[in-house]
């Protein structure tokens, strides 16, 4: 069989659209499998070089704004020829953890944006945050959440790796606020449905779900005493992935999860993917306290 053809009844041949990391072709202008489009710029396979420099070139002085997968496609992936997520800078001793949020809908305005990316920095944008590995070296850790209005894109549209949410009115007791994971091909993204207008924190918490983080509360069924919402063992109530009260805050637990994934990678750049990761879920021993009590741990009942 030729490479980079589809075959179909009678031995008839017919190009195939996509290339490598599942990215389109772009033959009519540079040639024959000679560039894939990765939306944000073209990469040209031929050299393994962006024809554009990186749009984020600044959070990354160490990385030539032309270079290709950190010139390591085995082990690092770019959905859309732009952020790397997290990088890890050893001679500073700073872990930097980066996502892009695009909101659609008809209030996703740019002074909606702007609102929505200071009230999630209120929370994750603080500067006070280290972690120490098993060696004792301590890093600083930061966050690096944007919130932009691509014009003109969808749900539809959505590529790999995106961070999509979708804005509305949304009734927290009805119909809350939401994030979900999406898979593509070897690659994954989040999109969700938020509320335009939340009260207190709620933008910040699902922030973290994105980050991939998971709820610490589980819904609990009491049978004829009732059911509700309760929060896992041991966890601060003030905990972001506990609460959107105007006191949540991102606690050194969510800290320890994240950059202690990151350091294990052992690598200076690269992906956190979606449907990898969910740190500070439920453990066993926390489902286990709750069932002690009587209670059944169900599935939100909450239509999204």
């Amino acid at each position: 069989m030729q490479t980079g053809h589809s075959y179909i009844p009678q031995g008839r041949i017919r190009s195939y659209r996509f290339g490598f990391n599942g990215m389109e072709k772009n033959n009519e202008v540079y040639g024959e499998g000679n560039a894939y489009d990765f939306g944000a710029r073209m990469l040209d396979v031929r050299l393994g070089r962006w024809f554009a420099i990186d749009p984020s070139a600044n959070k990354y002085p160490d990385i030539s704004p032309y270079c290709a997968f950190i010139n390591n496609p085995i082990c690092y992936k770019d959905s859309d020829g732009k952020d790397a997520i997290y990088t890890v800078d050893e001679k500073t001793k700073t872990i930097t953890i980066s996502s892009t949020i695009y909101i659609i809908g008809q209030d996703a305005t740019k002074e909606k944006a702007k609102d929505m990316q200071s009230e999630i920095m209120k929370v994750w944008g603080k500067s006070n945050f280290t972690y120490t590995d098993q060696k004792g070296d301590e890093y600083k850790v930061k966050f690096d959440i944007s919130v932009e209005t691509p014009d003109g894109k969808t749900l539809n549209d959505a590529k790999a790796g995106d961070n999509i949410v979708q804005l509305g009115q949304r009734d927290a007791n009805v119909n809350p606020s939401y994030v979900q994971k999406r898979d593509v091909g070897v690659l994954s993204g989040r999109f969700g449905k938020w509320d335009v207008d939340p009260t207190e924190r709620t933008w910040a918490h699902e922030t973290g779900h994105l980050l991939g983080f998971a709820d610490r509360y589980v819904y609990v069924d009491y049978g004829n005493l009732g059911s509700g919402f309760e929060d896992l063992d041991n966890t601060d109530p003030n905990e972001i992935m506990v609460t959107s009260g105007p006191k949540a805050k991102v606690t050194q637990k969510d800290i320890d999860a994240i950059a202690g994934f990151i350091l294990t990678q052992n690598n200076s750049s690269g992906t956190i993917k979606a449907s990898d990761v969910s740190f500070n879920e439920a453990t066993e021993t926390e489902k286990k306290i709750i069932e002690n009590h009587g209670g059944t741990i169900t599935e939100d009942p909450r239509p999204h």
